[in-house]
């Protein structure tokens, strides 16, 4: 049944599991609007409410804690109305000056009724907000699902079935996220918040690795058949892998990243089952070195093309060595391709001289 608090009553969740593990539970208030106002952008549904008003068709979710209106569903709306109302929290908002302007067209006040919908609890409306975000009326990105589906499991106490049920979603899908968003939460309480932060940032790529088979048993996380409820996901010495992983999909600690689009991601998988390729790719952090010691070659013939394209992309670089010249990395390729043609030309003296038989 929907009923109209005054929109000064209300209050965002600070429990809302849509907020990352960061932020969650620590932040509050005005404090807590602003970072939701950082992060999701109210700006968008302000604009709409100036424009065509405020649907009373999508009531917010609240319930009643204390003396307060607390939002379960609908802190991004909340946020909009509220910028709108007050001078004081806009100041805080990006954009203040359109917020400023969207005002002048806009009769919001603390005053102004809010359609809601009031839960008794907290798990009654775990459905309705599954279903509204995750089975894809209101879509949420890939992070924020995982987040809620975590919340569901790890919270709430629910099995991957229930979760499943609740949020509309295929089972395998929802152990695939709880897995991938438990092993960011594993590597923040190791103290690796740098892992948790890019893995959040950056959640498409991460899962988009954690789907090869290749870098999934390289940090040993569990195929998704194996994923049981409430159970840790990364084993705490496999945490270095994690963060080596990590390095080569963004760079962190000094190192270059290693990969340049996501569809390089099949490549990199196949050189972590490598040994060879691997040592090569820790070394010298080349995918394109690394993935060629992948395919061994199986003939002669095919030992010569290797060298004819090394000799080929060698070339290509000497007619374009003003380009190279004064990057740092320049001095010990050719270096080490000095120390490596020194090799092939001891071969090659050795096969011409005196009494060794051509082959």
């Amino acid at each position: 049944m929907i009923e109209h608090v005054a929109l000064g009553e209300l209050q965002p969740d600070s429990h809302n599991p849509r907020l990352p593990l960061d932020v969650k539970d620590q932040l509050s208030g005005d404090d807590l609007l602003v970072r939701i106002a950082d992060s999701f952008d109210p700006l968008i549904v302000a604009d709409s409410i100036a424009r065509h008003g405020y649907f009373g068709s999508e009531p917010l979710i609240v319930l009643r804690e204390g003396d307060a209106w607390v939002v379960l569903e609908g802190n991004r709306r909340l946020a909009a109305l509220l910028g709108l109302a007050r001078a004081d929290l806009r100041e805080r908002f990006a954009d203040q000056a359109k917020w400023d302007q969207l005002n002048s067209t806009t009769p919001i006040t603390l005053e102004s009724p809010v359609p809601v919908i009031t839960a008794d609890a907290r798990e009654d409306a775990d459905a309705v907000i599954g279903f509204r975000h995750i089975g894809q009326v209101l879509e949420w990105k890939p992070l924020q699902r995982a987040q809620f589906i975590a919340y569901l499991v790890d919270e709430r106490g629910q099995s991957f079935a229930e979760v499943s049920d609740t949020v509309g979603e295929e089972e395998e899908t929802v152990r695939m996220r709880y897995r991938n968003q438990s092993i960011l939460r594993r590597a923040a309480e190791l103290g690796r918040q740098d892992i948790l932060e890019l893995g959040q940032k950056s959640f498409g790529t991460y899962t988009a690795a954690l789907n090869r088979a290749g870098l999934r048993e390289f940090v040993a996380a569990p195929a998704i058949g194996d994923v049981v409820e409430r159970s840790e996901q990364l084993a705490d010495d496999e945490l270095p892998k994690l963060v080596e992983l990590f390095g080569w999909l963004y760079g962190i600690e000094g190192g270059r990243k290693v990969i340049g689009e996501s569809r390089e991601l099949t490549r990199l998988a196949t050189v972590a089952q490598h040994a060879r390729a691997l040592a090569e790719l820790r070394r010298s952090r080349d995918l394109d070195a690394a993935y060629a010691m992948t395919e061994a070659p199986t003939s002669n013939r095919d030992y010569l093309r290797q060298l004819a394209v090394a000799a080929g992309h060698l070339r290509a670089v000497v007619e374009a060595a003003d380009a190279v010249v004064h990057e740092s990395r320049t001095r010990t390729l050719v270096d080490e391709m000095r120390g490596l043609l020194d090799e092939l030309q001891a071969a090659l003296d050795e096969a011409s001289a005196p009494g060794v038989e051509e082959q």
